[in-house]
């Protein structure tokens, strides 16, 4: 990452490192950021990070911050504005990447006005629900809040008009491109009669079917050691052990 013009306040106690009213600019827009940052092993350590951005370029910060573009996979095919509020805390392994079972946060991203070309999941409800307006569709003026825990982004319901229809949209996500979503999509001209849709499967092969029921996505929680498996190695969910946060949060 290309970082320009820092300034803020830095702290070390104890091993603790701590960036406070932190300022810089990154991918042509001014972030504001602050941060701890814990060594526990020289394979694992601990992060905390609260960050504020607004009106950036999403094509942008997909293609420069690897973060961003596993937890906003889809902005791989968006064009525009938004802005950012976001709090994201866990573990980092040896390379400084982060163990995503161990990912605890939540925020809003805010789209001012973006464009979706060659969008999977939007197209594909278009074509089977004959909707041509949600196809590489407009969208502007959306808060959309999510959490993330046990390897899962969960989304808040949110709403969106295109070309007089009103697509609802809520459900989850998980950071190995799994989705589990429900959708409405309300009918010209008020919404009240719409369409329940309920999509599954991958963001490159999503399954689109009429209905509400899903089933919930497999979460994944954090075991002590999870940073030191192979990339390729399968993460057996289990339900036995708590969540391992942070020791040091960042209070607001």
């Amino acid at each position: 990452m290309n970082i320009e013009n820092l300034s803020g306040k830095v702290n070390v106690n104890q091993g603790k490192l701590a960036l406070q009213n932190t300022v810089f600019s990154l991918i042509g827009t001014k972030m504001k950021m602050d941060a701890v940052y814990f060594h526990e092993t020289p394979t694992r350590a601990d992060f905390d990070y609260k960050i504020k951005a607004t009106d950036f370029d999403i094509k942008r910060a997909y293609n420069e911050i690897a973060l961003f573009r596993e937890m906003a996979s889809a902005a791989e095919y968006a064009e525009g504005i938004v802005s950012i509020d976001y709090k994201i805390a866990g573990k980092l392994d040896g390379n400084m990447t982060p163990v995503f079972p161990s990912l605890i946060g939540g925020g809003t991203l805010s789209v001012k006005n973006v464009k979706m070309k060659g969008f999977k999941l939007f197209n594909v409800v278009s074509q089977k629900t004959e909707t041509d307006a949600l196809k590489d569709p407009d969208i502007s003026k959306i808060d959309i809040k999510t959490t993330v825990k046990n390897n899962l982004i969960k989304i808040e319901r949110f709403k969106f008009k295109v070309a007089g229809f009103r697509p609802r949209i809520e459900g989850e996500t998980s950071f190995d491109g799994k989705i589990n979503l429900k959708m409405r999509i309300g009918l010209p001209p008020l919404g009240i009669i719409g369409i329940p849709i309920k999509v599954t499967g991958t963001q490159d092969n999503p399954i689109i079917g009429l209905g509400k029921k899903t089933e919930d996505l497999e979460e994944t929680e954090y075991e002590e050691g999870m940073e030191n498996l192979p990339k390729t190695a399968e993460i057996v969910p289990t339900t036995e052990l708590p969540v391992v946060t942070p020791k040091d949060t960042i209070k607001n």
